[in-house]
Parts: C-alpha cells; structure tokens; sequence
C-alpha cells in the first residue's frame, strides 16, 4: 500500500461511495432505483449530507 501511495502521490484513495453511505441507505436506493445512472446521484447526495 504504501508502494502504491508513493507511487500515486497526487491521488487520494477513498472507499468507493456504496461503502461511505450507511448500509439501510444502500438497500433504500438498490429498491427504488433500477439503474447506475440514477443510483450514483443519490448516493453522491447522501455521502454529502453526512460529512
């Protein structure tokens, strides 16, 4: 890991955003929502309001 960071310096590496929101979120966007394209706005607006 640290290889890597060395190796990418500029680059911040977080977890992807489905593993920042809570878990009872996900399943509430995975129903509602039938596809990527409409599930990554809402998942980008929750990681939003819970920083």
């Amino acid at each position: 890991m640290a290889k890597f960071a060395e190796t990418y310096p500029e680059r911040e590496f977080v977890q992807q955003g489905v593993a920042q929101i809570p878990w009872g979120h996900n399943i509430v966007i995975l129903d509602k929502l039938n596809n990527l394209e409409k599930q990554l706005p809402s998942i980008e607006d929750i990681q939003k309001r819970i920083q």
